[in-house]
């Protein structure tokens, strides 16, 4: 059983990280007297993919910090630099590694809302400031001898931050970690080797359909009807197979549902997915309602393909657009990241703006893509994490990006994210990406 963030009265320090085949990340023993500087560490491990054995006695945590990055060294590694956004709720952090530095230091910025000073002197659970998680992350630095150029991107829970940080780095270091022989050959594929059996839904969802690669979900009410079919081996795209509005619906009160098809296509090419949809309109064609419902179907038919891969192969469970030092230093590219782990919660998340002005510039009032409404858009959103029972964080570095390119970039980079939530990794079978594994 894992043991985790208890007091160590002994007086031996050590840490073991290695991978272990039949338990993996769940194998995890962190024994410190902090509980949060503990719960930082077990981040890092969750997301390397690697079980962990810790214990120390004392609060020299950059010490400790410089001790755990000479195990994480000590790891083999195909490159030696990788970026990542790491997430958890409202709280967002942007991470760039480079290893092999000659002087490893820690470089920390924030965007516009963001006070760096007033973030690292707050309290954290059981910490009294930030400087302990500071120094944790410096010995970490020093003993990997990495560069770690740190992006405060959002904290409005001075916890999850702090967590979104050190998930990032796990994230990030796990893009470029050597996989062991035996594992490679299906990390190179996100085919499934088994099929599951066709899993019938209840209530207002109606779920068949699937497999590991493939998953059919449709939601009915009184007004309408949505349907998508997502297959992971097809060629990736959205496609619209039936669109019909009843006469009924007087034409100034339709959803121009055929404007979102090129927003989802881009979606679906970079989720390197193929998604169909049927939608019907009986009563009631209201736009938000119409993304909205679209958003949450979608967003169970990925939850349901995702849950079916963890058990099965194991698959990351938790993406972002954030790859390489180039989407970490470029300021025109929306970012976004997704984390699925059995919670809803969605956010737009600007960087050198206030959220304000982000709403006037972007998000409120703007007619788009032919008819769409910018305040609708975000609905789609709203329903994936729903849906999905996803946190989901969007990005928006620069306020100098057409409204319309800002939308456009929007569902392409939340594309790329999916696509690596879904992306093999038999490090993580049978696991969610929340240390806490759970996962409805």
């Amino acid at each position: 059983m894992p043991e985790l963030m208890q007091q160590n009265n002994s007086t031996e320090n050590y840490i073991h990280l290695f991978f272990d085949e039949k338990e993996g990340v769940k194998n995890k023993k962190i024994i410190t007297s902090n509980h949060f500087v503990s719960h930082m560490i077990e981040h890092i491990a969750w997301r390397l993919g690697v079980a962990i054995d810790l214990s120390w006695n004392n609060e020299n945590w950059r010490e400790l910090g410089r001790m755990l990055g000479q195990e994480i060294k000590a790891l083999a590694f195909t490159s030696d630099e990788a970026a990542a956004l790491g997430m958890i709720d409202d709280g967002s952090v942007e991470v760039y590694i480079q290893q092999n530095s000659a002087n490893p230091q820690v470089t920390m910025e924030v965007v516009f809302d963001v006070e760096l000073d007033y973030f690292l002197n707050l309290r954290c659970e059981q910490i009294d400031s930030g400087q302990s998680l500071q120094d944790l992350l410096d010995g970490i630095s020093k003993g990997m001898e990495a560069d770690i150029y740190v992006r405060i991107c959002s904290h409005e829970d001075t916890h999850h931050t702090w967590e979104g940080l050190f998930r990032a780095i796990g994230i990030a270091l796990s893009k470029c970690l050597e996989k062991p022989n035996n594992v490679q050959d299906v990390c190179k594929t996100r085919e499934s080797k088994t099929d599951a059996p066709t899993i019938q839904g209840q209530g207002s969802l109606d779920i068949k359909d699937v497999t590991a690669t493939t998953a059919r979900v449709s939601r009915k009410t009184a007004e309408s009807e949505v349907e998508f079919f997502i297959d992971l081996k097809k060629p990736a795209g959205f496609k619209m197979i039936e669109m019909r509005v009843d006469d009924s619906i007087q034409d100034e009160n339709r959803c121009n549902i055929n404007d979102i098809a090129d927003f989802l296509d881009g979606f679906a090419k970079e989720a390197d997915l193929y998604t169909e949809a049927i939608f019907i309109a009986t009563k009631l064609s209201s736009s938000h309602v119409v993304l909205e419902d679209m958003g949450m179907v979608i967003g169970r038919a990925y939850l349901e393909i995702l849950k079916v891969r963890m058990e099965l192969d194991g698959a990351n469970g938790a993406g972002s657009s954030v790859h390489t030092k180039k989407d970490f230093e470029n300021n025109q590219q929306v970012r976004a990241g997704i984390s699925t782990e059995g919670r809803k919660f969605w956010k737009f998340v600007p960087y050198n703006q206030s959220y304000k002005d982000f709403k006037k510039n972007y998000l409120i009032g703007h007619t788009v893509h032919g008819k769409l409404f910018s305040e609708d858009l975000d609905d789609f959103f709203d329903g994936f994490a729903g849906g999905s029972s996803s946190s989901i964080i969007i990005g928006i570095p620069s306020a100098d990006v057409a409204v319309e390119e800002m939308w456009k970039q929007t569902f392409s980079s939340f594309g790329k994210a999916v696509k690596e939530s879904l992306a093999v990794n038999p490090y993580r079978k049978g696991l969610p990406p929340g240390v806490k594994a759970t996962l409805i």
